[in-house]
């Protein structure tokens, strides 16, 4: 939201002009692109990967980290069944 409002007000941008010219608004800002955008691949990345080292450590690794407990096979009928 933020890189947005920058890009579209031009900030940062230099404009030297002088007195009667028309001065331009520079939405194009290569470096601030550029910038945004691998901050934002190298959020997503790190997501992933952490992600991706979470799931692989099986499923009872998942299960535990969503909350979930053994459930005893002797027992008939759980004691609790769904959470409320």
């Amino acid at each position: 939201m933020v890189a947005a409002l920058l890009v579209f007000t031009g900030a940062g941008a230099s404009h030297h002009h002088r007195y009667g010219e028309e001065t331009s608004l520079a939405l194009w800002q290569p470096q601030l692109f550029f910038g945004v955008a691998v901050g934002t691949l190298a959020v997503i990345a790190m997501g992933s990967g952490f992600k991706t080292l979470e799931l692989a450590q099986g499923g009872r690794a998942v299960a535990t980290s969503l909350g979930g407990r053994l459930v005893d096979s002797q027992h008939q009928r759980p004691r609790r069944t769904q959470a409320a």
